[in-house]
């Protein structure tokens, strides 16, 4: 049987999980480009993420400002915040003093 986590223990573990990703990457060497190289090769900078699967960070003036991720990494990405955010609203459900929908409008003249 599965339990409930609540909000915080969810966004905990996935943290914890893109943490030990982010170390996966630098082990395995993930790769870094100046932003300013992109520029010129842009194509071949996405094709390698498409294709070959790498992960990208681009630098500027040595600190990461962005990364290229590939479309099967980016879905994991927002189905892990689907679930923070699911469980952020089961809690949410959970608090005491719920109003229906109907009601809110009405208090609020609309």
């Amino acid at each position: 049987m599965e339990t409930e986590l609540g909000f915080h223990a969810v966004a905990a573990r996935v943290l914890y999980f893109l943490c030990i990703l982010y170390r996966l990457c630098i082990m395995i060497g993930m790769t870094k480009i100046a932003a300013t190289a992109v520029r010129g090769a842009f194509a071949d900078t996405i094709n390698r993420v498409a294709y070959r699967g790498e992960r990208i960070a681009l630098e500027r003036h040595g600190k990461t400002v962005a990364g290229l991720v590939s479309a099967d990494d980016l879905a994991l990405l927002e189905a892990l915040e689907d679930r923070i955010d699911l469980a952020a609203a089961r809690r949410a459900l959970k608090e005491p003093g719920r109003r229906r929908w109907e009601q809110v409008k009405a208090d609020l003249g609309l």
